[in-house]
């Protein structure tokens, strides 16, 4: 940070007689040094505060985000056993449909083999 030769250094501004009219970059021209001196506290301790808002800020978002987190694993593994899940029902379906149609297909056989004729052997 570079500083500006028109604002007098903060050893200028702590040093010297309170009352003498110094520059400011809290006023409009010249202000005594002891408001100058006040407005740099209330302005350095206004700053704490705000940089206290944004830490505790930082960290309620931190803790979101890793609530967050957990919550989309816990729901990534419910997924995961749902697909494993659907995968087996997929294929015990499979499975009975192919008994099934073996089933009808036996019936059918049978109900050919029941309607043809006996022939006696001779």
């Amino acid at each position: 940070m570079t500083h500006d030769p028109r604002l007098p250094t903060l050893e200028h501004v702590m040093d010297g007689n309170p009352f003498e009219l110094i520059d400011s970059p809290f006023a409009e021209g010249k202000m005594e040094r002891w408001r100058a001196n006040a407005m740099a506290t209330g302005t350095m301790g206004y700053l704490a505060q705000v940089y206290e808002m944004v830490r505790n800020d930082a960290a309620a978002l931190e803790q979101k985000a890793a609530a967050l987190d957990a919550k989309k694993s816990a729901v990534l593994g419910t997924v995961n056993r749902l697909l494993k899940f659907m995968s087996r029902v997929d294929a015990l379906t499979s499975r009975v449909e192919a008994l099934e149609a073996k089933h009808k297909a036996d019936e059918a056989e049978q109900r050919e083999f029941d309607e043809e004729p006996l022939i006696p052997s001779p």
